[in-house]
């Protein structure tokens, strides 16, 4: 679905302190003034999930990554510089290795990711094999990769990489909202499960044995 673009998104970009800028260098215990452990969103779309983490877990640090300015200026809005715990970075998720040479990551939440749904794309889902290969590098032993859409087939897709690159899955569901799961919903997420559409979600677990 194609977002409008928003006249005030470029200032709100400028004038926000939680956007991660090209002078970052990368310490992460210094911007957040703490050793709180770091969980991960990629493409976080208008923020809202990854606004209400932050509320409800103050001990963690919480970064949001999407590609285009003007969507995540609507997920900057929505925090309001108010949150500690936050930071959003604007890049594209193939590039999320240089953000983290050093700090590891506790957690990823994949949500409601583009499905490409042709063939010759499928390459470019965020659950193929050569991204979850960057994952491998900055999250910690054991850390979970927590994955949620409303497409079957990226689904299936996803269930397959994840089994046949060595992650342990667990808690596969495909109808997370008729389970006692913890779960913050999304946008994209209330507006397919109001419409009865069903959720589906896994978690993947990377093995000490899957690591470099």
């Amino acid at each position: 679905m194609r977002i409008r673009k928003k006249k005030w998104a470029e200032n709100e970009i400028a004038n926000s302190n939680l956007i991660i800028n090209e002078n970052f260098n990368n310490d992460w215990k210094n911007y957040f003034g703490n050793e709180n452990k770091i969980c991960l969103e990629l493409g976080c779309g208008k923020g809202k999930f990854i606004n209400e983490m932050a509320q409800k877990f103050p001990g963690k640090n919480f970064i949001a990554v999407e590609k285009y300015f003007h969507i995540i200026a609507m997920g900057v809005r929505r925090a309001n510089n108010s949150l500690k715990n936050l930071a959003f970075i604007i890049d594209d998720i193939s590039h999320i290795e240089k953000y983290f040479p050093k700090t590891k990551v506790s957690c990823i939440y994949i949500n409601f990711c583009d499905p490409w749904h042709k063939k010759r794309h499928y390459k470019r889902r965020l659950t193929y094999k050569d991204f979850l290969d960057v994952y491998k590098k900055i999250l910690m032993p054991g850390a979970p990769i927590y994955f949620k859409t409303d497409n079957l087939p990226l689904f299936e897709f996803t269930l397959n990489q994840f089994s046949d690159n060595n992650w342990k899955l667990k808690n596969i569901t495909f109808d997370l909202h008729k389970t006692n799961l913890d779960n913050v919903t999304t946008e994209y997420e209330e507006k397919f499960s109001n419409a009865g559409m069903p959720i589906y979600y896994c978690q993947a677990i990377l093995s000490n044995d899957n690591l470099n």
